[in-house]
């Protein structure tokens, strides 16, 4: 009777081993294609000079495309800081009542969602200096077997944060026509997330690996106890 009940776990043991294996190679390899297929990059906004007056934002928006997952990265000085807000909040140079608000001098703001983003310096008067930024997202940028090959943008202009459409075409500040990058501008890929990102799902798959090898044992010592 034991002998019986011990070929039994034998085979279920084999089962779940190969199982695993090809569950947690599955996981692997889709996690690796998913990140390889696109192209996350990081945007020094500013430049060289950053978050600061002495830069020419709306030149350095011209020069640059923005994507879903895409990162905007700010750097400044504690003379400065970074307020989120809305359209007409942007227009106008409002600071009263921002979306967000940071000051810790380098500043990551993720681009998750396709629409527009405006962002402003909320320290008097830097705002109307043209410390200011209003970004475009497109669709994440794919990459092909040959080349690189971003994906069309939207018919259509939405806010990110709701306002109206149209509204778009009526602000006189901060508006820009993305246009591909130079080789050199100031901007690289964000290899980093995407190694983070696949890490993130072997770690994952590993767990679940090991949970069920714990399920096995747990029905091995079940088997033994009832035949005993």
């Amino acid at each position: 009777m034991k002998g019986g009940v011990r070929a039994g776990l034998a085979v279920k043991a084999i089962v779940v081993v190969i199982f695993t294996s090809m569950w947690f190679r599955c996981v692997s390899a889709f996690a690796a294609a998913a990140a390889a297929s696109t192209i996350n990059t990081n945007h020094s906004v500013g430049g060289a000079s950053g978050w600061d007056l002495s830069s020419n934002l709306q030149a350095w928006a011209t020069h640059a495309t923005f994507h879903v997952g895409d990162s905007l990265v700010f750097r400044y000085t504690p003379v400065h800081d970074v307020l989120e807000v809305k359209k007409t909040d942007y227009d106008r140079c409002h600071t009263v009542d921002p979306m967000e608000t940071h000051d810790d001098g380098e500043t990551v703001i993720q681009l998750k969602e396709v629409g527009n983003r405006y962002f402003i310096c909320g320290r008097l008067g830097h705002c109307a200096m043209g410390l200011k930024l209003h970004v475009q997202v497109f669709p994440a940028q794919l990459m092909t077997n040959n080349a690189t090959s971003p994906t069309a943008p939207p018919p259509t202009t939405y806010d990110h944060h709701h306002d109206h459409p149209n509204d778009n075409n009526n602000s006189s500040h901060g508006m820009m026509q993305p246009s591909p990058p130079p080789a050199d501008s100031n901007y690289s890929n964000n290899n980093d997330a995407v190694a983070a990102k696949t890490s993130s799902t072997s770690t994952t798959a590993a767990a679940g690996a090991a949970f069920l090898v714990v399920v096995f044992f747990t029905m091995h010592a079940v088997a033994e106890h009832s035949a005993s």
